[in-house]
């Protein structure tokens, strides 16, 4: 795991350590460094964020924010138009 450079690496070690496991699965010493390399690329993952949104630009992710925020009211608008007109308000 220390020999890693990036998350490729990781996961080249985490499938060859699931090969070895499908030979030798009560392995103790096996299991234990596959749940260490589960969670490190995990982290690596969290760590590197969705692959474009380092690449996104500020503006455009405050107007998705924007138009997201504007769908959401009108749904919830729409709903309770919907629950008016069921109750007969």
């Amino acid at each position: 795991m220390l020999a890693a450079a990036n998350r490729r690496d990781l996961r080249q070690l985490f499938y060859e350590l699931e090969d070895f496991l499908r030979h030798f699965p009560s392995h103790p010493q096996a299991r234990l460094l596959k749940d260490e390399l589960s969670t490190a690329l995990r982290y690596e993952e969290e760590e590197a964020g969705p692959p474009m949104a380092r690449y996104v630009p500020l503006w455009l992710r405050l107007l998705q924010a924007a138009l997201l925020s504007a769908s959401l009211g009108i749904v919830l608008y729409l709903l309770y138009k919907l629950l008016r007109y069921l109750l007969g308000l």
